[in-house]
């Protein structure tokens, strides 16, 4: 008889853990939301968690199998990407990322919709007040002054309250009604407008008569 004697093997674990891969998200600002995400591993390790590269959730002991839970930061417009990093107790490391899309919904607001004349073929200035929640982008006026309903030219806004002002020269027909509104969007381009409003034209100027010299 004879023996090989006794041979060992190391043994290794090269396998990363498995990491769930959810779905991109579109999200309402200031909403609550969360991704879940569910690592499986024989033997865990920690998981971390970035937000466009910084990290927000420290390495932390997970179970395998067990959902994670992390909170979106909602309270600001943009594109944010959420990654995920996972190793086990030999460092394997594996992840996975989710791009959340934080959005808004809500139109602009107006008021204090208002012209300040009626007179025919006379300048007249054409307002309203809009505010956002988030931030005006700009504003079109419409009216049918020339009998045909027409969009002027798109005006840019800023800030998150502003006037929106615009002047025509009136239709030179007296007792004409004339439509006008006033579209405005926001920077998430949500519109809203101030229905149509209405002037009616009329002549208060007398004939303009010669004065000749007395004879």
């Amino acid at each position: 008889w004879n023996d090989t004697g006794i041979q060992t093997i190391l043994t290794e674990d090269t396998t990363p853990p498995e990491i769930s891969q959810p779905e991109d998200k579109n999200v309402l600002l200031n909403s609550i939301e969360n991704i879940t995400w569910t690592i499986t591993e024989l033997n865990p390790g920690k998981y971390w968690v970035l937000r466009n590269g910084t990290e927000v959730v420290a390495p932390t002991d997970y179970v395998s199998g067990e959902e994670i839970n992390i909170s979106i930061d909602t309270s600001e417009l943009g594109v944010w990407n959420y990654t995920i990093i996972a190793n086990d107790t030999s460092n394997n490391l594996a992840s996975d990322t989710v791009n959340v899309t934080i959005f808004e919904t809500e139109p602009p607001r107006y008021s204090n919709v208002s012209s300040n004349n009626t007179e025919v073929g006379q300048p007249t200035l054409l307002s309203a007040y809009w505010c956002d929640n988030v931030g005006l982008s700009g504003y079109i006026l419409a009216t049918n002054n020339t009998g045909t309903w027409t969009n002027e030219t798109w005006v840019a806004m800023t800030g998150t309250c502003n006037w929106s002002n615009a002047t025509i020269t009136l239709n030179s027909t007296p007792g004409l009604t004339i439509g006008w509104r006033i579209y405005a969007n926001d920077t998430s381009n949500n519109w809203n407008d101030t229905g149509i409003q209405t002037i009616l034209t009329e002549d208060t100027t007398p004939p303009e008569i010669s004065q000749p010299e007395d004879k």
